[in-house]
């Protein structure tokens, strides 16, 4: 979505709880209720506001957002033996007239720092990938944004849902969030290098794999077993990831990408 209907939006949700305060020196002047708060999020897709905040200076301050999240057992769907939490967190914030967002994975919680003079958190499930739905179906989460920055305890990272490219000649294009400066690669499928040189995964910074073609690796040199490109560094002209699939089954893959934000 366009970043000023993701403001617009988390805005929206989180007016109910505004209040006026009196000025005072800092990111934000609102209530406490749009600084930090719990919020039950279910697999419906709505994304729910965890923090809101705009200041009244163009001045920009260090912003850290905390999220812990909690899936009780009996959220999980019964009978489903891969149980998920695949939560997704739509991080928006701006300095004066300037909007950014990034969305950012929240399998176990994260701790993000920008540098804003506005800030807001929602979250919703990423959308079923399997049938039946493994994914909970309801997850309870807390989020709040504090001044001054600590150490993550993990990067900041966007996993893509699962993805599975079509028996040879096969291929499938990955659009490369905003903010990424790495990606894994990961099929559980041994045997793809195989197919040799016909599957080649692409880095490129057009929507086809012709346009600016900054890196390609064909299947035959990452050896013989699962496939796992881990780290792998990304320019700042890559902005897509193609992988063409020439095994003649279907190839499951995953796509992790780093985040600077």
């Amino acid at each position: 979505m366009k970043t000023d209907m993701l403001f617009t939006g988390l805005r929206r949700g989180a007016d109910r709880f505004h209040t006026e305060s009196e000025p005072t020196p800092g990111l934000v002047q609102v209530s406490d209720a749009q600084l930090g708060r719990s919020q039950r999020v279910d697999r419906d897709g709505v994304a729910q506001t965890l923090v809101y905040a705009e200041g009244r200076s163009q001045d920009g301050y260090i912003a850290t957002v905390h999220v812990g999240i909690r899936v009780p057992l009996d959220a999980y769907p019964a009978g489903i033996g891969n149980r998920r939490a695949p939560l997704v967190g739509l991080l928006g914030w701006g300095q004066g007239g300037a909007r950014f967002e990034a969305e950012i994975d929240l399998r176990t919680g994260a701790v993000a720092s920008v540098v804003a003079s506005s800030i807001m958190l929602a979250a919703r499930f990423d959308p079923a990938t399997a049938a039946p739905d493994d994914r909970a179906l309801f997850a309870e989460l807390s989020g709040a944004v504090v001044w001054g920055t600590r150490p993550g305890r993990a990067r900041t990272t966007r996993t893509l849902p699962p993805a599975t490219i079509a028996v040879a000649p096969g291929a499938q294009t990955f659009a490369v969030p905003p903010f990424a400066a790495t990606v894994t690669i990961y099929t559980p499928t041994a045997g793809w290098y195989a197919a040799g040189s016909a599957s080649v995964i692409t880095l490129h910074g057009g929507p086809l794999v012709t346009d600016d073609p900054e890196l390609a690796i064909t299947a035959g040199e990452l050896g013989t077993g699962p496939l796992l490109l881990d780290g792998l560094l990304l320019s700042g002209n890559t902005r897509f990831v193609t992988i063409a699939n020439a095994l003649g089954v279907g190839l499951p893959v995953q796509l992790t990408f780093g985040l600077e934000l």
